[in-house]
């Protein structure tokens, strides 16, 4: 690479650690050894593309044992289809570190990154990459692996070194991508302003800042998720929810949570800009239950626990806080989106998935057409 051009991400995964209930099925799991003798075959959609050079990032993250990658292969997915095993068999590429190893060790805790990869020809926004690793001796674990299980997409497994293969099965499998950052880079493509522009979605369903849960917590994963990223500019936290619903329902633990949550607000901010990172927050969309609904009779229909009326209160204080604070370099202001014209506290019925929560995919469409695309430079 020349002085003018420099490396991007333009994919990632939140990394996790599995636990027992999201360990691989059986046959994959022998007594501690997790993958012995097996392939692993992904998919992954990117976002910008390139016009020459991609590289691979391996972790290791939450592993307490070296991590030896027998083989690694890239190419494109079949009709360029996410969640299928099948491949365009011509673009079949080997993966090589430190200057041509086929072979890779990572040590727990550490990450690997690959020799830069040349398909011969540019790769377009949006393209779906198919990734084959072979795990000849598995991976030791007592504690789990690596691993991002709220994914929403499939991984393909096959005893056996299969990474060459055009195939390994055909589970008729289509994934769409319908979260809101995709969506959202669909935007940015549409606008040559914005068009240069990447999405790293390094979230998690259940994620909290202050405290770990599904996934380590925001204060804890901010230098490795986000800040140890190539060509960051922006950042955008989207959290709190958690943080809020699964405090005790009473006001004196409600009071402390949004305390917290402001602290812990300023502490990401801090670290961000001291990186020279310009950093926008979301607020906290509702969560709350209709006029017609009580606690008791919402919770045996399935309605989320977190719906109780008392945590209302703290997401209004924190939204509130990160309307007005000045912390944030902009303000995407989810709620106002979000939220139901009569009752302010709930989602608005044609957003709400089932549970008062979680929205749905329409609500996803609502959020990324609302993302204000000035917030960047030179839009």
């Amino acid at each position: 690479m020349d002085q003018t051009t420099h490396w991007v991400h333009t994919w990632a995964a939140m990394p996790m650690r599995s636990e027992p209930d999201k360990l691989p099925p059986k046959e994959f799991t022998r007594d501690t050894i997790i993958f012995h003798n097996t392939t692993i075959r992904q998919t992954v959609k990117i976002t910008l593309g390139t016009e020459k050079l991609f590289r691979l990032r391996l972790s290791n993250a939450f592993g307490t044992d070296d991590l030896t990658v027998n083989q690694i292969t890239v190419a494109l997915a079949k009709n360029n289809l996410s969640g299928t095993t099948k491949i365009e068999a011509h673009t079949l590429q080997n993966v090589t570190f430190d200057g041509g190893l086929v072979t890779t060790t990572i040590v727990g805790g550490a990450q690997a990154v690959s020799d830069p990869i040349d398909f011969g020809f540019p790769l377009s926004p949006n393209t779906v990459l198919s990734i084959s690793l072979f795990l000849e001796n598995g991976q030791y674990s007592k504690t789990g692996i690596t691993s991002h299980p709220g994914s929403r997409t499939t991984s393909f497994c096959s005893l056996g070194n299969y990474v060459s293969e055009p195939e390994l099965t055909d589970p008729s499998v289509q994934e769409v991508e319908h979260c809101w950052p995709d969506l959202l880079f669909t935007r940015l493509q549409s606008n040559p302003a914005t068009a240069s522009i990447s999405i790293l979605n390094q979230a998690a369903g259940g994620n909290r800042i202050l405290a770990d849960g599904i996934g380590p917590n925001v204060l804890s994963r901010l230098d490795r998720d986000v800040l140890s990223q190539s060509g960051v500019k922006y950042v955008l936290i989207f959290e709190g929810v958690n943080d809020i619903g699964t405090a005790e329902a009473n006001e004196e633990s409600q009071a402390m949570i949004g305390d917290r949550i402001i602290a812990g607000y300023r502490q990401v901010a801090t670290r961000v800009h001291a990186h020279g990172i310009s950093i926008f927050a979301a607020t906290i969309t509702p969560f709350g239950l209709r006029k017609e609904e009580h606690v008791v009779d919402a919770e045996a229909e399935g309605i989320t626990g977190y719906a109780n009326p008392i945590r209302e209160p703290t997401r209004q204080r924190v939204n509130e806080w990160i309307r007005s604070s000045g912390v944030f370099d902009a303000v995407i202001d989810f709620d106002q989106v979000l939220k139901d014209e009569e009752e302010s506290g709930v989602l608005r019925r044609e957003f709400d998935s089932g549970d008062r929560l979680h929205p749905n995919t329409l609500a996803f469409k609502a959020l990324a057409d609302f993302f204000p695309l000035e917030v960047f430079d030179g839009v």
